[in-house]
């Protein structure tokens, strides 16, 4: 019996619409969503694995050799990593949480590049993004690369790959920051990347200018702002991802 609709064909582009697979919109959302999954459980597990390594680190810090604990104001982040502590103890246990956070925050984010794609509403801009990519990589195996050399072994080579990570995070954030102001994106997220990058340019500064790690107080500012820096870049990056995420639903 007729119901008075008329067919569809092949041709009908309702029925092309209609097919499902052959349409890539939710692939492409659910690659965006996945990868921002991803780094939304590496940014919580870094917070809590780090937090722990601070929890079991034996002590010991370059002004007070015999601290029995981390000394928040007193250890760089990176002395979570190191084989032995300032005191000559061993440093097994705190350098296997920090190991482990480092490689699951740097796996996510160098996966996390191609998810510019999820903020596109206006303007594609190809370009940019494979350029965002790339340095989300090149910045997520640098994260990789801190763990496996512990600064008191290769103390070059790790400052050395600490200053290209945080530059190549910086640069994949300046490139999301000008997609998503491009395509008309929450404030919220484009004003907590320029906020970070103004953070990290002050970091920079403290780094250049002084105080000087001579002197115990000069010491306590460089790490208090080093951690801040650390944390700020994994809360953004976790933000980032977030705001991606709903933004696919």
């Amino acid at each position: 019996m007729s119901t008075g609709h008329l067919r569809p064909t092949a041709d009908d582009p309702a029925m092309v619409h209609r097919s499902g697979p052959s349409s890539p919109a939710p692939k492409r959302g659910l690659r965006v969503r996945w990868r921002a999954d991803l780094v939304i459980v590496g940014s919580g597990l870094f917070l809590v694995l780090t937090i722990i390594a601070m929890v079991v680190f034996r002590g010991g810090a370059s002004y007070d050799l015999d601290a029995d604990h981390y000394l928040f104001f007193g250890n760089y982040f990176s002395d979570l990593g190191g084989l032995r502590t300032y005191s000559g103890r061993d440093n097994v246990e705190s350098r296997r949480f920090f190991t482990l956070a480092l490689v699951l925050v740097g796996s996510s984010v160098a996966l996390f590049g191609p998810t510019w794609r999820g903020w596109v509403r206006r303007r594609d801009t190809p370009v940019l993004g494979a350029t965002a990519t790339l340095f989300a990589a090149l910045s997520g195996l640098g994260f990789i690369a801190i763990a496996f050399a512990p600064w008191d072994r290769y103390l070059d080579t790790h400052d050395a790959i600490v200053r290209g990570t945080f530059g190549m995070l910086s640069a994949f954030i300046v490139c999301l920051t000008v997609i998503q102001a491009r395509n008309g994106a929450a404030r919220t997220f484009i004003g907590a990347n320029v906020l970070y990058l103004v953070a990290l340019a002050g970091y920079g500064l403290v780094q250049l200018l002084g105080p000087s790690v001579d002197t115990r107080t000069g010491l306590q500012i460089q790490v208090t702002v080093q951690k801040l820096i650390v944390y700020a870049s994994i809360l953004d990056l976790g933000l980032q991802a977030w705001g991606v995420r709903s933004s696919r639903r």
